[in-house]
């Protein structure tokens, strides 16, 4: 595990974390709205909140007021006012936009979103999150009628970015939802006039987004047969693949509903690696603390992992030292669950009961239960911080890591992507170090394999 980031403290607050935790606590600044949203049904929005430090976070929408609602979004956090006024000045430059106040764009995002869900449609992934820079959808926001659709029905107008597939399939939805005959369908062959670039300039295009997910399974079907002889280019075109196959089968409504439960989950635990925590060693409350150069021998020991020769050189002189009884034998368990002795299993159950408050050993008891299919799954993380943290007012990034590493497993082992792909969400959402997280997303990544071959019904 990477430990780079001593004297660090690290707390769960990302612009994503502020974004949902505080940023309507913040007043709003200004909105501003494209003055032909009503005749052209789509509605350009910015909605912005002004920090203490007079900086200014945005919300960006893209409504389609006549059939897919939140058809884009995107934010920008903590601008300062020179970038913020820039931002302005260029959305001005390419749209005729003017100055409104909220509760008008509040209720146009609203309608667009509740009228696009009545036909199917799901607001854009990341509405997830900047919706959090709106105000809350209640009677505290004065009502204003908000006359969706096309002469009574659906219209739905092909953007310049909307492939011929996809949109097919938005007219396949229509005919299901809607009804033949009701609704309307105008092709857009070339231009921006509806705005469609503002938000997306900067992002990747999906290269299988001309793909039905029919062709998407046969192109995962035969690389999936052939996982393990994969050529390094080979693989890289098969994850695209999986991740694009994934955005097509996830539940945006399901998605968000774990992501939120993650996030109420995480956002409590500080890590600080300043200070060792006597705990990390296994020591109980009211026993002798240990001397700050064991600790530090014992942080060199686990850091020594891929090392094992070293490892157990050093272990014969960490043994020597008082009060490391705890600490010296889940260093064994680390010995043995690299070695794959036969004897871990045992070793670790014995030692589980040994120190029943000692979190590292109980994170590792906890990953070997889970594997054994020991555990009711459920929608969110059964073992909360504390479970294994009683009473701690800060943990190391090692235990951490191993704190993330086992709700991974337990996520994972329920085989549900809408749970995975926002447990991911959750994980790129935190401060910690790029190859923790690396590590962690490969993992979820190798976990949702499968999980798509069971949804596409490869075997």
């Amino acid at each position: 595990m990477a430990k780079n980031n001593k004297g660090k403290v690290i707390q769960m607050l990302s612009p994503e974390n502020y974004i949902r935790q505080k940023a309507r606590t913040l007043p709003i600044h200004e909105c501003w709205l494209n003055t032909e949203w009503q005749e052209e049904g789509m509605a350009n929005i910015v909605v912005t909140r002004r920090h203490t430090n007079s900086n200014f976070t945005v919300g960006l929408y893209l409504i389609d007021i006549n059939c897919l609602g939140v058809k884009d979004t995107n934010f920008y956090f903590n601008m300062s006012p020179v970038d913020y006024r820039e931002l302005i000045d260029d959305i001005l430059g390419r749209l005729d936009s003017v100055k409104v106040e909220y509760p008008l764009v509040h209720n146009i995002i609203f309608a667009g979103l509740e009228y696009a869900e009545d036909y199917g449609f799901k607001p854009h992934k990341d509405f997830a999150l900047t919706k959090y820079i709106l105000e809350e959808d209640t009677d505290d926001v004065e009502l204003i009628e908000i006359e969706c659709g096309n002469e009574g029905k659906p219209l739905y107008i092909q953007g310049p970015y909307d492939s011929d597939a996809r949109a097919m399939h938005i007219i396949a939805q229509l005919e299901k939802t809607a009804g033949p005959g009701n609704f309307d369908f105008i092709r857009a062959l070339d231009g921006d006039e509806y705005g469609e670039d503002n938000y997306d300039d900067e992002e990747e295009s999906d290269q299988f987004e001309n793909l039905t997910l029919q062709d998407k399974r046969s192109l995962f079907a035969n690389y999936y047969s052939r996982f393990d002889q994969l050529e390094e280019n080979e693989a890289d075109y098969f994850f695209q693949l999986n991740d694009s196959i994934i955005d097509d089968l996830v539940d945006t409504d399901e998605y968000n509903k774990y992501s939120d439960a993650f996030f109420d989950e995480l956002k409590e635990i500080v890590v600080d690696d300043s200070v060792i925590p006597d705990e990390m060693l296994g020591v109980e409350p009211g026993a002798p603390l240990l001397p700050t150069n064991v600790k530090e021998m014992f942080l060199d020991l686990i850091q020594s992992v891929k090392d094992l020769d070293k490892m157990k050189r050093q272990l014969v002189r960490f043994r020597k030292n008082k009060g490391v009884e705890a600490a010296a034998d889940y260093i064994d368990l680390l010995i043995a669950a690299k070695e794959d002795d036969e004897k871990f299993e045992t070793m670790l159950e014995k030692a589980a009961k040994k120190y029943p408050r000692y979190g590292l050993v109980q994170l590792l008891w906890t990953r070997e239960r889970i594997d054994m299919d020991e555990f009711e799954l459920s929608a969110t993380i059964p073992f909360r911080y504390d479970y294994f943290f009683k009473g701690r007012d800060f943990i190391n990034s090692w235990e951490h890591f191993d704190y993330l590493y086992l709700c991974t497993s337990f996520i994972a082992a329920e085989k549900n992507l809408d749970k995975l792909e926002a447990w991911k969400e959750a994980l790129l959402r935190l401060y910690i170090e790029e190859m923790d997280v690396t590590l962690l997303l490969s993992l979820i990544t190798m976990f949702q394999i499968p999980v798509v071959a069971g949804s596409l019904k490869i075997v």
